[in-house]
């Protein structure tokens, strides 16, 4: 799947599922969203490319994805972003603050 439709699979409501998930180990689905969040590490560390997609779709609401799941999704992705990545994942984060977001 390219780059630019893996936001496509992280909509609002599979992201609040696999956060309420992931935040206790005695939902049902803890462990399928404990192997989710290994498996978006993984792939943002083989394809770097990647990475801006899912960090866009993971901080986007709340941004306090790691706290709430006690995971280090985001910080993992992060460390893992090229520099495209970095540069596209500042340039989102100033049109948040500007509140330019682009909704789509």
């Amino acid at each position: 799947m390219p780059p630019a439709q893996l936001p496509l699979l992280f909509t609002p409501n599979v992201m609040r599922i696999w956060t309420s998930e992931l935040a206790s180990a005695e939902r049902y689905l803890h462990k399928a969203a404990l192997n989710l969040a290994k498996d978006v590490q993984n792939a943002v560390k083989t394809n770097p490319t990647v990475g801006f997609a899912l960090l866009s779709a993971l901080v986007k609401g709340k941004g306090d994805f790691d706290k709430v799941t006690k995971t280090k999704t985001v910080e993992t992705i992060m460390g893992s972003l090229n520099e495209e990545g970095v540069r596209d994942y500042i340039e989102y984060l100033k049109n948040i603050i500007l509140g330019e977001e682009q909704n789509g």
